[in-house]
């Protein structure tokens, strides 16, 4: 960035007044700047400034301070301190600001706080501000400047992370209560399929396969309503795996249909002996609820209602 000024600003005021300093440094022409101050000032904290076209000098009371004493800021002037900061490595990033006082101008060059740092010289000399003078880097400082660089990166990717975990997590809640709500109709609608099934079962004879056919006109009815709610089912199942949650939901709709399996096999005496005598149930279901729940899945939820109601009816017998 290049900014020209008619008059003194009161920044370089103030940096005349101050005198030479880690953060400030006067030179006469721009001979005197080197590669080596450029890199100085970027590799310390804080950036620092360059004043071309000042001299050392003190006041009366003999403080040192900058004596303006002018220099060339023509274009080519300018492009020789550009290119000098572009041939560091990594280059280093700076503002120029040419200030005219009378006929005269100084050149203030800014540089800032570098993200890029360590920086060095197309020669690999490292530099450092100490003391108002630039000093070699050691090694411990260094690698003080290059762990604290990636500290500082992973820091920024840390956070980064972190937010998009939230972001999912919170997406992922937000979906299972949709789900939950989503169930939730559908087990209603399963209560009123339901009781259309208990009227056509008290003319059902006491087999088996009227039993089978029975569930499995209300599951077919179920899954034509609710196709969208089986996808949300399978992503947010995804999801729960990936979390190593359990499906509460899964739960308490098997739990459902187990006690609905139990009301009709107490209604129907003979189907449990009907059941035990054949050795692998096929128990069909429309198909879409055989990919949500699987044929071995309603097996077992059918023998579960038969071992729960004879447990029952055992416990029933002991109170008698």
């Amino acid at each position: 960035m290049l900014k020209r000024y008619k008059t003194l600003t009161k920044k370089t005021l103030r940096l005349l007044d101050a005198g030479e300093s880690d953060l400030v440094d006067y030179k006469i022409g721009i001979k005197g700047l080197s590669p080596e101050i450029l890199v100085a000032f970027a590799n310390s904290k804080g950036g620092g400034t360059i004043l071309i076209g000042v001299e050392d000098g003190k006041d009366s009371s003999d403080k040192q301070i900058g004596i303006p004493i002018g220099h060339d800021s023509s274009d080519e002037t300018l492009l020789i301190i550009s290119n000098k900061a572009s041939d560091c490595i990594p280059p280093i990033p700076h503002n120029i600001f040419v200030e005219k006082f009378g006929i005269q101008a100084i050149i203030r060059v800014e540089i800032p706080d570098s993200l890029a740092r360590p920086h060095c010289t197309k020669s690999g000399v490292y530099k450092i501000r100490a003391n108002s003078r630039n000093a070699s880097l050691q090694p411990n400082e260094l690698l003080d400047i290059f762990m604290e660089k990636e500290a500082s990166a992973f820091n920024t990717r840390f956070r980064k992370a972190t937010s998009n975990i939230e972001n999912n997590v919170a997406l992922t809640i937000q979906t299972v209560s949709k789900l939950e709500e989503t169930i939730e109709d559908t087990l209603n609608d399963i209560m009123g399929d339901i009781g259309m099934a208990e009227l056509n079962a008290e003319e059902a004879t006491n087999t088996i396969d009227e039993v089978k056919s029975i569930v499995a006109q209300s599951f077919a009815e179920i899954s034509l309503q609710k196709i969208h709610a089986e996808e949300q089912a399978s992503r947010t199942q995804s999801l729960l795996t990936s979390l190593n949650a359990p499906d509460p939901s899964q739960q308490k709709f098997f739990k459902y249909i187990t006690e609905h399996l139990k009301n009709e096999i107490e209604k129907n005496p003979l189907i449990p002996e009907h059941i035990l005598k054949v050795e692998k149930l096929e128990f069909k279901v429309a198909e879409i609820w055989l990919k949500l729940l699987g044929d071995e899945t309603v097996q077992k939820l059918l023998k579960q209602a038969i071992t729960e109601l004879s447990h029952r009816n055992n416990d029933a017998d002991i109170t008698k």
